[in-house]
């Protein structure tokens, strides 16, 4: 979360106080070294050279955005991650300035058995390491008429381990 932001957050916490019913508004998960491993090794290096562009219009309608490595060094274990984020990456480059097929990266990750998908009931309280985790919530298939509330907590990043 917060990827458009120079300093993202390391953490994000969710606390579900209304949730639709059937399974709509879920949040499927990932695990970003796993997703960096499956990756062909061709793939991973064209990535190690590669930035995103993370951008997000803000609400007093300037847009937000900041450039990260494709990969991040998990801050702990030291493991390579895909530095992706579904919501707000919208471009990525390699090193001699092409753009790379970011849609369809982020469809075959999620399309897998890779993601868990968890579904809400009011009360389950949810936090996730923002370096290691990849998230994306089903809400943009969700009908309209239902309704998704949650509360959301950032844990932000210390220049120490943003990268």
């Amino acid at each position: 979360d917060n990827s458009y932001n120079e300093q993202p957050a390391a953490a994000t916490c969710l606390y579900a106080i209304e949730v639709p019913e059937h399974g709509q508004g879920d949040t499927f998960f990932l695990d970003a070294n796993a997703v960096w491993r499956a990756l062909q090794l061709e793939t991973q290096q064209v990535l190690e050279q590669a930035k995103g562009a993370h951008c997000h219009p803000s609400r007093a309608g300037k847009t937000e955005s900041a450039i990260h490595s494709a990969v991040k060094e998990h801050p702990q274990s030291k493991l390579p991650c895909l530095y992706i984020n579904p919501s707000y990456t919208h471009a990525l480059f390699t090193g001699n300035g092409s753009q790379l097929a970011l849609h369809e990266m982020l469809e075959e990750c999620f399309a897998g058995r890779r993601a868990h998908q968890l579904t809400w009931d009011p009360g389950l309280f949810v936090v996730w390491d923002n370096t290691r985790v990849l998230h994306r919530a089903s809400t943009r298939d969700m009908a309209p008429e239902l309704q998704r509330a949650m509360f959301r907590a950032s844990i932000q990043c210390t220049a120490a381990t943003s990268e």
